[in-house]
């Protein structure tokens, strides 16, 4: 007796034949799951890009606003009005500063 449970005991055919089926069964199983995994990546790739050419859209159109304002404030006003309003380089200055303009930015979207 010490003898046979000592020794790994012998599968027969059909034990061995069901065995491999699982083992099939669950590579498959695993080749789906890394399937779908790899599509839920793709998408939510796709939904980033969607995401961040939507913000950058939104920026864009949020920039003409201020820049037909600051023409529309330009047109209206006479020279010596336009250098107290506003001046070119208060102008460049807000433009080119990301603090300033990523306020504004924030301001506006709320």
């Amino acid at each position: 007796e010490e003898e046979s449970r000592a020794e790994d005991p012998q599968l027969s055919p059909e034990e061995e034949q069901i065995i491999k089926a699982l083992e099939i069964e669950e590579y498959e199983e695993m080749m789906k799951t890394e399937e779908r995994i790899n599509q839920l990546e793709l998408s939510i790739a796709s939904l980033d890009y969607e995401l961040e050419r939507f913000d950058i859209e939104r920026m864009k159109d949020k920039t003409k606003k201020v820049m037909k304002r600051m023409s529309l404030v330009i047109s209206d006003t006479s020279d010596d009005e336009l250098d107290i309003i506003l001046q070119r380089t208060t102008v460049n200055g807000f433009m080119e500063n990301e603090v300033l303009w990523g306020k504004y930015l924030v301001k506006g979207t709320g």
